[in-house]
């Protein structure tokens, strides 16, 4: 069994750069890394949809907050560095978005096992 790593962030306000996975994985584990300035809202978008299927890509929310974001839930953030989560149904593409992001940086990196 091969595994599949990617890895894009989101330094600004706006859309990161997607991250094209294997549709056909079953499972997807998900890293979020921040640096220790990161303030702003974030959304971690998911797209189920598959290349040569009818239709077309559609981003849809995995996690998303408000609040300001720390490495430390101590001053109130809802999203922690090191946040890891699980997504136990094939995903196509992932990416991050942002509408306030004011600084700091958001890491986002996905692993796939790869069914040989």
């Amino acid at each position: 069994m091969a595994a599949y790593t990617a890895v894009t962030s989101l330094s600004s306000a706006g859309l990161s750069p997607a991250l094209s996975l294997d549709p056909t994985a079953k499972t997807t584990s998900i890293s979020l890394g921040l640096t220790a300035t990161s303030s702003g809202d974030l959304v971690l978008q998911v797209n189920l949809w598959q290349p040569g299927s009818a239709g077309s890509a559609n981003w849809v929310t995995l996690i998303s907050t408000t609040a300001h974001i720390t490495p430390s839930s101590a001053s109130g953030g809802n999203i922690d560095a090191g946040t890891f989560v699980s997504v136990l149904v094939p995903i196509a593409g992932l990416r991050l978005s942002s509408t306030t992001w004011g600084a700091g940086t958001a890491t986002l990196q996905a692993l796939q096992a790869i069914q040989s």
